[in-house]
């Protein structure tokens, strides 16, 4: 159920074409999950600014059931900023990450919820 969405004001243009096959493959072994049940979108082209100028930015969120504490979030957030540098080229204080469980109540899938 890992659901990775990133808005940027990159233009689509310079975005990798293969980013989004690159992020599911890195968010499978960041979070230990299969392929198919990795979600990535990526909105470029969004009016945005950080740091009080409009350069390359983006902010993100990261969804996931019973990953994040702590401990678990920063190195979390390490790789996930290295992967952001390395694939759009984003310094690191020109990025963030939210990591939120939503709960298993609150997932929809197959026709009813997560919860048991």
């Amino acid at each position: 159920m890992p659901v990775l969405k990133i808005y940027t004001n990159i233009s689509r243009d310079k975005i990798p074409a293969d980013f989004l096959e690159k992020a599911t493959d890195f968010l499978m072994k960041l979070l230990d999950k299969e392929k198919k049940f990795v979600k990535v979108c990526i909105v470029p082209d969004v009016m945005m600014i950080c740091n009080g100028d409009s350069s390359p930015c983006l902010v993100s969120e990261l969804l996931a059931l019973e990953r994040f504490n702590k401990e678990a979030n920063k190195k979390y957030a390490a790789e996930i900023f290295a992967f952001y540098k390395e694939q759009l080229g984003l310094e690191y204080n020109r990025a963030n990450v939210v990591f939120r469980d939503p709960g298993r109540e609150n997932i929809g899938a197959n026709g009813t919820t997560l919860a048991q």
